[in-house]
């Protein structure tokens, strides 16, 4: 007995294709959604507009609650996320407005590991203004690194940090450092922050130098 051939449906293009398999069927009934489902893209629309807007020297936008945590996840969003630059640094600026835990430990992180130098740049300067001295070690860190415009931003991130909470602390981190360039940068940042003059740095001579007499001539 002859096996009659499967017929294969062919698609209104023409095209000499079966018609694909659509898991729950082709067509489905509209589903009417609750507005809550659509408040996370509300709020994440809104802070786009205000971060696109806002002047981080000016007065600080209001930011809700429920918001932080999306505000904490537009900061972290890089190129690769199609997100505006712009955008991503006032959210990282303004995180520095609430420094709790999270926030801290996000722009930590952005300014130790952040994928280019301006993101980390930015973290700095962040890190500066939200006036926590836990702060202090990673700007201190920041001084060490071979990007000058880092480096400016720790030096920023420092001056905006001894203001909030005296020179105190980065005469402390220059007490214990051993990093001439370090400690001349930090010497700038108490410089500014106390209106003194840097101090002028002193030769070091070695104990070879010191014994040697002048050749007669």
């Amino acid at each position: 007995m002859a096996k009659r051939s499967k017929k294969i449906a062919r698609d209104p293009f023409m095209l000499n294709e079966p018609y694909p398999r659509i898991a729950g069927g082709a067509r489905r009934p509209s589903v009417v959604l609750a507005g809550k489902a659509f408040a996370r893209i509300r709020d994440r629309a809104r802070l786009e507009r205000v971060l696109l807007q806002h002047d981080p020297d000016a007065s600080s936008p209001t930011v809700a609650s429920r918001e932080a945590s999306l505000l904490r996840q537009m900061a972290v969003e890089g190129a690769v996320t199609n997100q505006v630059p712009a955008i991503r640094r006032s959210a990282i600026l303004l995180l520095a407005e609430s420094p709790t835990s999270e926030n801290l430990a996000t722009l930590t992180e952005l300014a130790v590991s952040g994928e280019d130098l301006y993101t980390r740049s930015h973290a700095l300067v962040a890190l500066g203004r939200s006036g926590l001295t836990l702060a202090a070690p990673t700007l201190r860190d920041g001084l060490r690194s071979d990007e000058r415009e880092e480096r400016q931003a720790a030096e920023m991130g420092l001056r905006l940090l001894g203001a909030r909470v005296g020179p105190g602390i980065v005469a402390a981190l220059r007490g214990s450092e051993r990093d001439a360039a370090v400690r001349e940068a930090l010497g700038r940042v108490i410089a500014a922050l106390t209106g003194k003059k840097t101090p002028a740095r002193t030769r070091r001579t070695s104990s070879r130098d010191a014994v040697r007499t002048p050749r007669r001539r």
